[in-house]
């Protein structure tokens, strides 16, 4: 892609990792240089911490394919399956990729069912399958990869690319939602300062936090958020995440028919600035999942 030598495009900006303390979550921000090393007029100021020790041991995976259904990691004693929710039957076997129901995500309520059942079918030959905590998640990520998926897809196939993937981590005092990690874009709305995000389409979501990032959802499709001001029920997916939905896979964004998730006409559509812990980040309650257990 082009590069647009402009400095008001978000999309060009470099992006470096940093950890908000505010909500627990890690996403790249924004270092004042476009990609092509040219200046660029987004930036943020954030503390630093030094550290020291061996370099090349901490965040270094050491996979062996295991058997046809998991992958262990032998630097955490990690066994992870090899495919995501959206792959596997309730049988625990394998899908084709032209099956019905195949990459189809769950709420993270409905995954922890899955989980259960996976376990029902010793998948893989085992019983005690779980859903990763976020650090667990967080140790397979690849942040020096510059395409997605941001994990290692010689080990781990997934249904889709550009996704996020559930951990069994509550996020703090938001009890009502989940934390997660972008596998794919860290979407998010684009927006001016004090512009109302009810406004916002498709086109004004861009790659906000990078790929790995750490962010959160609700946990189900109907949740009462805990807001700063207001509480308000969320019901179903927002409009524009349907539409989002189409337009990160190929589809026509004004035919709902391809959207494979239930939902109702009337439902909340706002994300909303002032009232959401979730911010601009993109809402899409049916995620996905990798299965875990422990080796030792």
């Amino acid at each position: 892609m082009p590069v647009d030598n402009t400095t008001s495009d978000y999309e060009y900006a470099q992006k470096n990792y940093g950890f908000n303390w505010a909500d627990g979550h890690l996403k790249s921000y924004a270092n004042g240089y476009n990609i092509d090393g040219s200046s660029s007029d987004f930036s943020i100021s954030a503390g630093v911490r030094a550290v020291r020790g061996e370099e090349g041991v901490y965040g270094v995976n050491n996979f062996d394919n295991t058997s046809a259904y998991t992958i262990t990691d032998n630097a955490t004693g990690l066994m992870w399956s090899k495919y995501d929710d959206g792959y596997i039957n309730d049988d625990g076997t394998i899908m084709d990729d032209t099956d019905e129901g195949w990459g189809e995500g769950k709420t993270w309520t409905d995954t922890l069912t899955w989980v259960q059942t996976m376990n029902d079918a010793s998948y893989g030959g085992h019983d005690d399958w779980r859903l990763p905590d976020v650090k667990e998640l967080q140790s397979i990520v690849e942040y020096e990869k510059t395409v997605l998926p941001a994990l290692d897809d010689g080990y781990f196939t997934l249904s889709r690319e550009d996704c996020f993937v559930w951990s069994s981590t509550t996020c703090g005092d938001f009890t009502e939602m989940a934390d997660y990690i972008a596998i794919g874009r860290g979407y998010g709305i684009n927006l001016d300062d004090n512009t109302d995000s009810s406004s916002a389409t498709v086109n004004d979501f861009v790659d906000t936090h990078g790929s790995g990032c750490m962010r959160a959802d609700y946990k189900d499709t109907e949740s009462t958020t805990t807001s700063l001001t207001t509480n308000y029920t969320v019901s179903q997916a927002p409009l524009l995440s349907r539409e989002k939905w189409l337009d990160i896979y190929g589809f026509d964004t004004d035919d709902m028919s391809n959207y494979p998730y239930d939902y109702t006409d009337d439902t909340f559509t706002e994300f909303d600035l002032t009232n959401s812990e979730n911010a601009a980040d993109y809402i899409v309650l049916y995620n996905y999942a990798l299965l875990v257990r422990d080796t030792e």
